[in-house]
This record gives C-alpha cells, structure tokens and sequence, in this order.
C-alpha cells in the first residue's frame, strides 16, 4: 500500500511536469531573446553617446599672450561636431554661408572706433560641413596684441570688443556620427 501511494505521487508528479517543461522552456527562450534585444539597445544608446559633441562659446581675455582676446567655439564633448549651420545677426548682418563672416563682421569690428586696431582683429570661418573635433576650438573672432599700445588702451579696446561681441547673436546647429542633431547653441548665453 506505501508502495501504491509513493508510485501515485511520482505518477502524479510526471504527469504535471510533462505539460509544464515545454512551457517554461519557451519562457526561458523568450527571456533570453528579450535580455538580448535589450543590451543591444543598451550598447547602441552608449556608443551614441560615446560620440556626442557638446559646443560651447568662450570669451576668453589673455593679456600675456601673443592673441589676446576673442570668441572661440569649443568641442567639450566625446566625439566630431559636423557643422550645419551657423548663424550670425547683429548690426543688421545677417551670415549663413562659408565665407561669408568676414562681410558680416568686418563693418561692426572695423567701423569708427576700432579703426586703428581693425588691423589686429582676425576673423574665422565655420559654417555647413566644418569639422570640429572634440576638445578642439575654433577662433570665430580673434584679436592679436597690438605692438604700440599701453595696457590701459588694451583693456578698454578688450572691453569694447566684449560688448560687441555680447550684441551679436550667434546660433550654431551641429549633428553627431550617428546623424543625431542638436539644437542651436547660442552666445551670448540665455539670449
């Protein structure tokens, strides 16, 4: 009679494992294809970002170097930015074109009270397929040391071009790689 009961129980048993074994196998393969799908989109999410540009502007004022001031654009992130479109208003100038910044910043950088130093200022030139690599900088304007001036007319021609440039209004779109497009960044920064 034990030996009915425990042949009943095992019998039992069989029964049941025979109808759920091949569902739960199927769940372990569903389980597996979903973890697999899954980490592929993990790793795809972080090689884009692995390849994310970040622009940034800077003013910086250097008064012991050669270059002594100016507005660069900088990479501060992980991969190329590829330029889309720059750009630049301000004095009713409008620039979206290569080779087109000089004609829009020369009036406003060359007119009555920078004419003696317009000889010092440099302008760069970015705009559509311009490559900016990362932690690289791009000079967009740029004014070298005058040879014949005191340090006080320096600071105030310094201070002068920072207000100027402060007037401008610069917008840059850029995409990543992966095609991924950023919103404009714009200086100065919150307009």
């Amino acid at each position: 009679m034990d030996n009915d009961i425990k042949q009943a129980k095992k019998t039992k048993f069989m029964g049941w494992a025979k109808d759920w074994i091949p569902i739960f196998s199927i769940l372990v393969g569903v389980a597996a294809i979903v973890f697999a799908a899954w980490s592929a989109l993990i790793i795809r999410h972080h090689n884009h970002l692995s390849v994310q540009p970040a622009i940034r502007f800077q003013f910086d004022v250097d008064k012991t170097a050669p270059c002594c001031g100016g507005l660069y654009i900088t990479n501060h992130g992980l991969g190329p930015a590829f330029i889309e479109k720059m750009t630049i208003q301000g004095h009713e100038c409008s620039y979206e074109k290569r080779g087109e910044v000089i004609k829009c910043l020369s009036p406003i950088f060359c007119k009555s009270r920078y004419k003696d130093f317009c000889k010092y200022i440099r302008f760069g030139d970015c705009g559509k397929n311009s490559i900016l690599n990362n932690e690289k900088s791009y000079n967009l304007i740029t004014i070298d040391r005058p040879e014949d001036i005191d340090e006080e007319s320096l600071h105030r021609l310094l201070y002068m071009l920072e207000k100027d440039i402060d007037d401008l209004r610069i917008k840059i779109s850029y995409r990543c790689l992966y095609n991924r497009y950023y919103a404009s960044q714009v200086w100065p920064p919150g307009s």
